[in-house]
Formats: C-alpha cells, sequence, structure tokens
C-alpha cells in the first residue's frame, strides 16, 4: 500500500466520516448537515488536484502507477466521501417524504371541531400551525434538491478532474466504479 501524504505536516484535512448523528430536527433546520456537506466537499474534492499531484510528486511515479495510486485515493478518499455525503443527503429527503405524508394524512382526517366562544382563536391558531408545517417541509425540500444539485455538479467536476489527472479512459469509467463502489458499501 502507497502512503496518501509525506507526512502529517502534508496531511490535507480529514473527510468528516461519518456525518453528524441525522435526525428530523437536523433536516428541519439544516445548519449542521449542510456544514458537513461544506467541509466534505472542502476537504475532497475542492482540493483534487492539489491531493492527486502531492502524492504523485511524494510517490515519484508516473503511468500505470500513477493510475493505481489514483485508484487508491478514490477508494480511501474520495468515494467515502461521497458516500456519506449522499447518505446525509438522502436521510434527510426521506425525512421530507415522512412528514409531507403526515401532514397530508392528519389533514384527511376531519378537523378538530372547535368552540370558538371558549376559544376564539383557535381555528385560527391550528391553520396557522398547519401551514408553518407545510412551510417547513417546502424549506427543506428545497434545500435538498439544493445540495442534490450542487452535489451533482461537484462530482462531475471531480470525475472531471480525476480522469484528466489520472489519465483514465473515460468519465464514465469513475461513475461506474462509484456506483459499484456505492453498492458494495
Amino acid at each position: 500500500m502507497t502512503k496518501l501524504w509525506a507526512t502529517p505536516e502534508d496531511k490535507f484535512p480529514d473527510i468528516p466520516s461519518p456525518p453528524p448523528h441525522l435526525t428530523r430536527a437536523l433536516c428541519l433546520s439544516p445548519k449542521g448537515v449542510r456544514s458537513f456537506l461544506y467541509f466534505s466537499r472542502y476537504a475532497t474534492d475542492d482540493v483534487l488536484s492539489q491531493r492527486i499531484n502531492g502524492i504523485v510528486k511524494f510517490n515519484k511515479v508516473g503511468g500505470t502507477e500513477k493510475a493505481s495510486l489514483c485508484t487508491e485515493f478514490q477508494h480511501q478518499i474520495l468515494f467515502p466521501a461521497w458516500k456519506a455525503r449522499v447518505d446525509a443527503i438522502e436521510f434527510c429527503a426521506g425525512e421530507a417524504a415522512a412528514i409531507r405524508n403526515e401532514l397530508g394524512a392528519a389533514a384527511a382526517t376531519d378537523a378538530p371541531e372547535f368552540d370558538l366562544r371558549q376559544d376564539p382563536y383557535a381555528k385560527r391558531d391550528y391553520v396557522k400551525q398547519r401551514t408553518e408545517k407545510y412551510e417547513n417541509v417546502v424549506k427543506m425540500e428545497n434545500w435538498i434538491s439544493t445540495e442534490r444539485a450542487v452535489e451533482k455538479i461537484v462530482c462531475g467536476k471531480s470525475v472531471e478532474m480525476m480522469s484528466e489527472l489520472c489519465h483514465f479512459e473515460s468519465h464514465e469509467a469513475v461513475v461506474q466504479q462509484f456506483e459499484a463502489y456505492l453498492k458494495n458499501a
């Protein structure tokens, strides 16, 4: 096995693995999840060319040895980071769908009866609360959609860069390797 960095001082930031303990509340207020996604992208994809060039330079390799180092880097560093990010986004997407289903099921049941003589604002408060819940789900779905799009762009650029730096045959080969990695992980 080769060394992916010369000394601890040469080491790039660790890959944040695993992501934060994912909960519905964390997805509804996504600051923690989005911070994880940002840091993971920074630690892997944003510095990809520097990492590959550093590994190749340190190990003084070229040709097939370089491709071997690149493949090792993919499987030890890049693919686990991508998987952790996909898992975090998809967990929150599942939670958003579950919340939307719960709200739909609650709306299908009869609305509670309100005695407006006892509490003249009860119905208004109930409607306001349901509206806020729907708004929160829409916000959640929006940030999930945004993060999926960002992830697609970032991974696409990384695939292009890996193909170029490592002289892989095609971009599709890297994508297929990642898909195989996901199936086996």
